[in-house]
């Protein structure tokens, strides 16, 4: 499966706790946490680019999707982190 994928762009050493969403064009989208979020972005593009999903039930979510976004919701502390 083929999909075009868009990340977030953040400053050079800059790794905050944040909470991000990933919206695929097929309507299905996660909600995730992180405690450094720039190395969870890179996670995300060698999965995707791997095709090696977190779950079977994700990999068959995002069946037939064609794109998908990658946004920071929010960056917070890691204290307030799994509250978000």
């Amino acid at each position: 499966m083929e999909i075009k994928w868009t990340f977030p762009k953040l400053h050079h050493g800059y790794n905050p706790p944040a909470v991000y969403r990933i919206d695929f064009d097929n309507g299905f989208f996660y909600i995730g946490s992180s405690e450094k979020i720039k190395v969870r972005i890179g996670a995300w593009r060698t999965m995707m680019r791997r095709d090696k999903f977190p779950s079977k039930m994700f990999a068959e979510s995002i069946r037939g999707a064609t794109s998908g976004v990658m946004q920071v919701l929010e960056i917070t502390t890691l204290d307030s982190l799994r509250d978000r």
